[in-house]
């Protein structure tokens, strides 16, 4: 895991934990975890750029907040899904059940193409 030091604010990181990749944000009010792409077109979050307590899309400037995962107004895309996340002492923790439960591009599909036609 991260840790303190690792991850000086405000600053954006790009991390993988358990397969997911996600993105941690330092702010000057604390820090974040959040799915690593946009929900929009899947631009690379650890390009964004901080301002405030607002995520900026890298490729198309929507922002999302980052304590609600709301897009900025008149953006219709899905909202960003964030993760709790703390710092505990010198080490920042990230609630994994959470990013199971949810995870960053939603649950995997498996397709069958085997059975006969109907």
């Amino acid at each position: 895991m991260a840790t303190v030091g690792d991850t000086p604010g405000p600053s954006i990181q790009r991390i993988k934990i358990d397969g997911y990749d996600l993105v941690l944000v330092r702010t000057d009010g604390g820090v974040h975890a959040a799915q690593g792409s946009c929900p929009h077109e899947r631009a690379d979050l650890g390009k964004a750029r901080l301002e405030g307590c607002r995520l900026v899309c890298p490729r198309h400037l929507a922002s999302f907040d980052l304590r609600t995962g709301a897009p900025s107004r008149g953006w219709k895309v899905a909202d960003l899904k964030l993760y709790p996340a703390r710092i505990a002492g010198e080490r920042v923790e990230i609630d994994l059940a959470a990013v199971r439960r949810n995870p960053p591009m939603g649950q995997k599909a498996v397709w069958d193409f085997t059975g006969g036609a109907g």
